[in-house]
């Protein structure tokens, strides 16, 4: 994957989430790498899908986020998702009926 400094390959079980501005997308990994590639997120997206992933579900939670669903917490309303990182996503409300679909109610 081409990025600012160079090329890297990235696990997709690797990723924290993913946020885009215009035509940069800023990976986040589960290490704490930031990576920024110059793509749209819906063709990032897109390639994701294609991508073979077995214990993390990648899923768009806005028109502006993809997020890994492990080591996160949501506000009550379910309009915010909080990542391992501290950083905080909003979730529309496409997102959210996407999002309680994957939840598991404990």
């Amino acid at each position: 994957m081409p990025y600012k400094d160079g090329l890297t390959s990235l696990d997709p079980e690797d990723i924290c989430y993913i946020s885009a501005a215009d035509n940069y997308c800023k990976i986040v990994t589960t290490n704490g790498i930031v990576y920024t590639v110059r793509i749209t997120l819906k063709n990032l997206e897109a390639i994701l899908i294609t991508m073979p992933v077995k214990d993390v579900v990648i899923l768009r939670i806005h028109k502006s986020h993809i997020i890994a669903l492990r080591d996160i917490r949501l506000n009550k309303q379910i309009t915010r998702v909080q990542c391992k990182d501290g950083a905080v996503l909003e979730i529309s409300s496409e997102g959210r009926g996407k999002l309680l679909q994957h939840l598991v109610i404990l």
